[in-house]
């Protein structure tokens, strides 16, 4: 049984993952409303967290991931980056810019061809990280000992890709425990959906690479550590990602 929170070296991020809840503490967040032990675990990259990515203001990772899709020194992908900057919501942003047409006609080809993307990505994280404590508290609330999972579950019928697990038994105890909790709890339907989703996350195997939920645990173990994670400088440069006409340099 995998766990990468505590192992800071090296992230291997096609390795597929299982968590099993029965023997693994865990916690599988899927929005940006839950909490878990009396504190929040709003790990979704969707909620707004401004960054600052190497000189120029995003409204959160998430946007300025987007916009690095987009990384080519072309005067239409710097006019699409120019609008995901102005982004405010990043499932909008995910969602417009994301889409069939726009990506294929001006998106990177080799963006999903190597692990540059995922480097990215946890080097946005991090600088969320560094940018706001409060969202550095709410990862150092979660004990070592517990692995973070980005669940996928609420997307069980759809190709998404490995950024997380998916649990088809945790799924189906969820759905029976939320018609349990909505005859005996007097809460909001998302209320009732969070207990349920708590009182489940340990049924079954957790399955999936869980790119996010590394991301998260090594940014954890540097934030207790006061070190840096794993970041592969290299492959971030040797990848050539230009934003609004500039080659990066990491």
């Amino acid at each position: 049984m995998s766990n990468t929170s505590v192992n800071n070296e090296f992230i291997d991020f096609m390795r597929m993952e299982h968590y099993d809840g029965s023997t693994t503490k865990l916690i599988a967040f899927s929005n940006g409303g839950f909490e878990f032990n009396g504190s929040s675990i709003g790990f979704s990259n969707m909620t707004t967290y401004p960054i600052n990515f190497k000189g120029h203001h995003f409204n959160s990772p998430e946007t300025a991931y987007i916009a690095c899709f987009y990384g080519k020194n072309d005067p239409k992908c710097i006019d699409i980056q120019k609008e995901i900057q102005q982004c405010t919501n990043g499932l909008f942003c995910k969602r417009k810019f994301r889409g069939k047409e726009l990506s294929e006609a001006y998106g990177r080809k080799d963006f999903h061809q190597s692990e540059w993307h995922f480097n990215l990505m946890l080097y946005l994280v991090w600088e969320k990280c560094k940018t706001h404590r409060d969202f550095a508290r709410l990862l150092l609330n979660v004990p070592d000992k517990y692995v973070i999972i980005e669940s996928q579950n609420p997307f069980a019928k759809v190709k998404v890709g490995d950024w997380g697990c998916k649990n088809y038994d945790a799924l189906k105890a969820y759905k029976q425990k939320v018609k349990e909790l909505e005859q005996t709890m007097n809460a909001s339907k998302l209320k009732i959906k969070e207990a349920a989703t708590i009182a489940t996350w340990n049924e079954g195997v957790w399955k999936g690479c869980n790119h996010q939920g590394k991301i998260l645990m090594a940014c954890r173990t540097a934030l207790r550590t006061k070190t840096t994670p794993p970041i592969n400088i290299k492959a971030l440069n040797d990848a050539e990602i230009y934003l609004f006409g500039e080659l990066l340099e990491f």
